[in-house]
């Protein structure tokens, strides 16, 4: 893979330099790093399939040596390395340090283009014979299509949407404004007004520093790889159909996006058992998108309510991901309350972890399959999950007698697989459900509104709903992504020996990983990074989608065993990049 960069200062354009310093095996689409603010990137192209390459990274000037330039957010902006990751997940990066109004623009004249079906020539073949000299785009067509624009709470939001708007208006499509809602909010409403696309910014459950740019296609999922890949060529080529002002159209602004939203959940369950309960609920909100929905939801379903960190300020109360970690002043809450449940989500609400009746944080797996053992008392079907989600799925399966699919990690992996295998439910073990019946995507209010039904159905608490699966040890856990090439690097301490090269691909520490249990009789799936599946338990090593870090995780019967596999590997990681 070639990362090409073609450096423009004031229509000087030098000779083309070839950067080659590429990371195999990826899950992740694209990333890459410039030294400097944004400002010192700006003119660079790219050129490279970016929604089917490994995840590779370049320092402007010279090709990398790795020892720096992917770490955790702190140190990415202690080094001053400006990072922008795309992949099936979107596209993420640190607002001033790689994501700003400049990308904004581009993306949205991109996606709108794209959209739109004029696809403008690469410059070098339209404005004659001097490199890189771009005329005029051709003109666009006569379609205008309809884009649904939201965000979530982020202080970065509306700076990244008003630049995001204005590409997308340059482009010829006409915008529909629906604000501070939540990812799965968002999502349907682009399914509900029949639009040709969607984009939301938010970044999840990144930190604070991030935020990113997620596109839809007409059916409220993520764009498909296909039409990602065109989105991203457009992108990087610069190759933008503008129209004239006669063909710009007034943003349409809507603020109908959560009552449709809570409508459409609220109509999944029984909403008249639940209010027979009265239910009392705790929420944490983590100031994001969701309290407003949440709220709503919960209000329509007859239950009482205490939410904490609900102002959508954006200035995260409390980690942004939900992990029980994270979730001491919502059990607090709950117990405070005499609540029955608590409901932790994520910043654009599209995931869901739960605090049972004595405050305590069950964990996020439990969210799915919880929720899907009770769908599958409203109507048997297959299930849909990816390869990182806890084995409670194969269970609930089972017990039900239908067939569970697994995928590599993405939300768009497993809502494809939804879709071409007719499943009733599906998600992810980080507390993401999907529900088809609302929207293809993850959907706390989805979740919670199926967890609140299993409690008014079955006259359980939480706890004891939990304590029917069976119980797992899982561990999640992260490595850097640092990678050196250098001959007669020395390893540290009294006994330091030179090292010889070691090849900087998160494919050599899977190699090394497989090699290291090719002993315990293993199924392997490579399909994401690696998964290794025993008798007992399975160890998942594979690259994060939106950061730049390796995700190590394994779950077993026993902790111990877990926690033995984990550090096996996060030793065979360090090994590497020492």
């Amino acid at each position: 893979m070639i990362l090409t960069i073609r450096e423009r200062r004031r229509g000087r354009v030098p000779p083309e330099t070839d950067y080659t310093d590429c990371v195999g095996g990826v899950n992740v689409a694209f990333a890459f790093t410039c030294h400097g603010r944004t400002r010192r990137s700006r003119g660079a192209s790219f050129s490279a399939p970016l929604l089917s390459a490994p995840f590779f990274h370049c320092r402007r000037g010279r090709p990398v040596d790795n020892e720096s330039a992917l770490q955790a957010p702190r140190e990415l902006q202690e080094t001053g390395v400006a990072q922008l990751i795309v992949s099936i997940s979107g596209i993420r990066g640190i607002i001033g340090d790689g994501l700003g109004p400049r990308e904004a623009v581009r993306f949205g004249l991109a996606l709108g283009t794209h959209l739109a079906g004029d696809v403008a020539q690469p410059p070098s073949a339209v404005g004659g014979s001097q490199p890189g000299a771009a005329g005029p785009p051709p003109a666009a067509g006569p379609r205008s299509p309809q884009v649904v624009l939201g965000r979530d709470s982020r202080p970065s939001g509306p700076m990244l949407a008003a630049a995001l708007q204005a590409g997308l208006l340059a482009a010829g499509c006409r915008v529909v404004d629906v604000a501070v809602l939540s990812t799965p909010g968002i999502s349907l409403m682009v399914r509900h007004l029949a639009a040709a696309g969607g984009v939301i910014i938010t970044a999840s459950h990144n930190p604070p520093p991030y935020n990113g740019i997620k596109m839809l296609s007409p059916s409220g999922m993520a764009l498909s790889r296909q039409a990602g890949q065109a989105v991203a060529d457009l992108y990087a080529r610069e190759a933008f159909a503008e129209v004239s002002s006669d063909r710009m159209s007034a943003v349409e602004s809507r603020d109908d996006g959560a009552a449709v939203h809570v409508e459409r959940v609220a109509a999944l369950v029984n909403a008249d058992a639940i209010r027979g309960l009265c239910l009392a609920v705790a929420v944490d909100a983590v100031n994001g998108a969701g309290g407003r929905e949440m709220s709503m939801l919960l209000g329509r379903l007859g239950c009482r309510m205490t939410m904490i960190n609900g102002d959508p300020t954006g200035r995260f109360g409390r980690g942004a991901e939900p992990v029980p970690e994270n979730l001491g002043d919502l059990g607090r809450a709950v117990r405070d309350s005499h609540a029955a449940v608590g409901l932790a989500l994520d910043p654009d609400a599209d995931r869901l972890a739960l605090v049972d009746e004595t405050g305590r944080a069950i964990g996020e797996e439990y969210t799915l399959a919880l929720a899907a053992r009770h769908r599958l008392t409203q109507q048997a079907g297959p299930l849909a999950a990816n390869l990182s989600t806890s084995r409670m799925m194969d269970d609930v399966a089972a017990e039900a007698g239908v067939t569970l699919h697994r995928t590599p990690v993405g939300e768009l992996n497993v809502a494809e697989a939804i879709i071409a295998n007719g499943c009733v439910i599906g998600g992810e073990g980080n507390g993401g459900v999907i529900d088809p019946r609302v929207a293809p995507v993850r959907n706390s209010l989805a979740a919670a509104a199926l967890i609140l039904d299993m409690l008014a159905a079955r006259r359980m608490t939480l706890s004891e709903l939990a304590a029917e699966l069976p119980a797992y040890a899982m561990v999640k856990d992260k490595a850097p992504l640092m990678w050196h090439s250098r001959p007669g690097c020395v390893a540290s301490g009294p006994s330091a020996q030179p090292r010889a090269a070691v090849p900087h691909t998160p494919a050599a520490v899977f190699a090394a990983v497989r090699n290291h249990f090719r002993g315990a009789d293993a199924r392997v799936d490579e399909r994401d990074g690696l998964y290794l599946a025993f008798d007992d338990g399975w160890l998942h090593v594979r690259a994060s989608n939106t950061e730049p870090i390796l995700r190590v995780m394994a779950e077993a019967a026993d902790d111990a065993k877990a926690r033995g596999w984990v550090a096996a590997v996060k030793a065979i990681a360090a090994d590497r990049i020492m």
